[in-house]
C-alpha cells in the first residue's frame, strides 16, 4: 500500500479506526508509537521528542492496512475510470492526474462497428445500441476508442449497407466534433472491442 492510499483511507474512513489509533494519530505531539506497538495495541512508553513525518507515515500505513484487512467491504476506492488512479476524495468526479471527468450520467452504451463518411453528408459512427436509449441531446464519450473527448450527436439515422452480399442495418450517430486526424484514426482502427458510453450532462 502506498502513502496516498493510506492517507485516503484514514481521512475518509476514520470511523473504522480504533480509539487507540485515533489517539496516536491525533495527539502525536504527546505520544509516539513504534510500528510494532500499533499492531499490538500497546501504548508503550511516552517520548518527549516529536516523531518525524516518516514515523507517522509508518503508523498511518499500518492503520490503513489493518482497516483494509478487517473491513474490505466498507472502504470505497474512487478510482478514475480512465487511468485507474485514486481520486482525491470518495465523491470526486474528476481525476487530479489525467483530468478525466465522470460527473455525467451514462444513458446508453454503443458498440462501434465502423465509421462512414460520404461527400456532403455528416461523419457517421455506425454500430448497435447495447443498452439504454440515445437521443440527439446526448454526447458520445470517445475515451474507450482512444480519443480523449466528448462529441455531440448531431443526428441519429438508420444506416443500410451491403455486407456479405446482403443488406444489413445499423444505427448511425452523426457528429461534427471530430478532427480529420481523429476521423482517420477511427477509420484505421475500427471495429472496436469496447463500447462507447453515451452520456447526458
Amino acid at each position: 500500500m502506498d502513502k496516498e492510499t493510506a492517507r485516503y483511507i484514514i481521512a475518509y474512513f476514520s470511523e473504522l479506526m480504533t480509539d487507540h489509533e485515533k489517539l496516536i494519530l491525533t495527539y502525536r505531539m504527546y505520544s509516539f508509537m513504534s510500528f510494532s506497538d500499533i499492531q499490538t495495541g500497546d501504548l508503550g512508553e511516552l517520548k518527549s521528542d516529536e516523531p518525524s513525518e516518516y514515523d507517522h507515515e509508518k503508523i498511518r500505513l499500518n492503520v490503513a492496512t489493518r482497516i483494509i484487512s478487517e473491513y474490505p467491504e466498507k472502504v470505497f476506492f474512487n478510482n478514475c475510470p480512465k487511468c485507474g488512479k485514486l481520486a482525491r476524495t470518495p465523491k470526486a468526479k474528476q481525476c487530479r492526474y489525467c483530468k478525466y471527468r465522470w460527473d455525467y450520467v451514462v444513458t446508453a452504451q454503443f458498440k462501434l462497428d465502423f465509421v462512414l463518411e460520404i461527400t456532403n453528408r455528416p461523419f457517421f459512427l455506425i454500430g448497435q445500441i447495447i443498452n439504454g436509449e440515445i437521443n440527439q441531446s446526448h454526447l458520445i464519450d470517445m475515451t474507450n476508442v482512444g480519443i480523449d473527448k466528448l462529441v455531440k450527436i448531431d443526428s441519429i439515422e438508420f444506416a443500410y449497407y451491403h455486407q456479405n452480399e446482403q443488406i444489413s442495418g445499423s444505427i448511425g450517430l452523426a457528429t461534427s466534433g471530430l478532427t480529420e486526424e481523429e476521423k482517420q484514426y477511427l477509420k484505421d482502427k475500427s471495429p472496436f472491442r469496447k463500447p462507447v458510453n453515451i452520456i447526458s450532462k
